[in-house]
């Protein structure tokens, strides 16, 4: 075999596996939807209160979810490394302007809570100082969606899972 035919079949091999390895990546989704169906309820003064019904795309990876009822109604969703994305409902509240905060620092995110009064609603999630946090407001406050202790080479795939939600 000639030189410049092995040179044409090296290029071929290359050229193909180039564009497989292309097309694979374009295939792959970052992305899967969670969504909420509306199943936990509350009673507050005998009235039944439903969680509201939302869906939003999360990232691969998730670990566990949790729903807890108080209040309010709480949605954790965790992933590797103790990120997590968190889904807060306060029925029967209004009147608080909406805003999006995203890759926060944790002094910032502390500072955010507190201004909108739901530091005590985070538990005793541990909040890391090396980590980023995001937050959106909605409804006239009463829907929260929040990422917390995300490493920052994942910040962009949490502001979009948070940036999702729909109703």
């Amino acid at each position: 075999m000639k030189d410049w035919q092995r040179k044409i079949r090296y290029i071929s091999v290359w050229t193909i596996l180039l564009l497989i390895s292309s097309l694979a990546k374009g295939q792959t989704k970052k992305y899967i939807e969670y969504a909420n169906n509306n199943k936990m309820v509350m009673k507050l003064d005998s009235v039944t209160i439903k969680d509201k019904d939302f869906r939003l795309h999360i990232p691969y990876g998730l670990l566990a979810s949790q729903n807890t009822v108080s209040n309010y109604f709480l949605h954790t969703l965790s992933f590797d490394g103790g990120q997590k994305i968190l889904l807060l409902y306060f029925p029967n509240t209004e009147g608080s302007p909406d805003y999006r905060s995203f890759g926060l620092t944790h002094k910032a995110f502390e500072k955010l809570c507190e201004k909108g009064n739901i530091e005590d609603e985070l538990g005793d999630i541990k909040l890391s100082k090396k980590r980023r946090f995001g937050l959106i407001r909605l409804n006239g406050g009463s829907f929260y969606a929040i990422y917390l202790n995300v490493l920052a080479k994942n910040v962009n795939a949490f502001n979009h899972s948070i940036s999702s939600i729909q109703f």
